[in-house]
């Protein structure tokens, strides 16, 4: 069992689905977590433990006593690295008089993880932004943690959202993919790692900025 589900884990993620292939773990989980044998260990849930690496990081479950790995936090000089990465890239991009989709959209995931840096902003509001909430006059409103809050974005940062980012009639969203059900950029995870890689700064999560 163990073999199989690390096997199935590595298929799909292989492919570029690592979100998906995680939510087919739990899937797994879910159905066998009734087992209902006192004292017995299900054996589908003995093949998904932490002897895998493929446990849940969640602290409250009761079939997993794995402790969550604590994420490192950014210093100041990384960041600085990593903002002159992106702008780097950003700059790159910019210059192409034909640029492909993939570049324009990384060029959109860049700039979002900027706007996520100078706001310290959650993604779940940062995502979901529309152009005409770029307002530095007034209060703009936006949804995070399932609750309304106002929000004031400086001038210059939008200044620099539209530097980088072209307006899409087509589009509500400033940080728009087609790629995505939800119509905005979910996908920043690869953005993120080879930014690091070229700001040579050791990996941490991207909600840790």
């Amino acid at each position: 069992w163990a073999e199989a589900m690390k096997d199935l884990h590595e298929e799909i993620t292989d492919k570029g689905q690592t979100v998906n292939a995680d939510k087919v773990l739990q899937f797994l989980r879910s159905c066998f977590e009734s087992w209902g044998k006192k004292g017995k260990l299900n054996p589908v849930i003995a093949a998904l433990s932490a002897e895998t690496g493929l446990f849940s990081r969640s602290e409250g479950s009761n079939w997993n006593k794995a402790k969550p790995q604590k994420t490192r936090e950014l210093e100041d000089k990384e960041i600085k690295r990593i903002l002159k990465s992106i702008i780097k890239s950003l700059d790159k991009y910019k210059q192409l008089n034909d640029r492909l989709p993939q570049q324009s959209k990384r060029m959109r995931t860049l700039t979002m993880l900027l706007f996520k840096i100078f706001t310290g902003g959650r993604f779940d509001w940062i995502q979901t932004l529309r152009w005409e909430q770029l307002d530095h006059k007034n209060w703009v409103e936006v949804i995070t943690k399932g609750r309304d809050f106002n929000k004031i974005i400086q001038e210059d940062l939008i200044k620099l959202v539209k530097r980088y980012v072209e307006e899409d009639d087509k589009n509500k969203y400033i940080f728009w993919s087609n790629e995505a059900l939800e119509g905005y950029i979910v996908d920043y995870d690869e953005a993120w790692k080879t930014t690091l890689t070229q700001a040579k700064v050791p990996y941490t999560k991207p909600k840790q900025i």
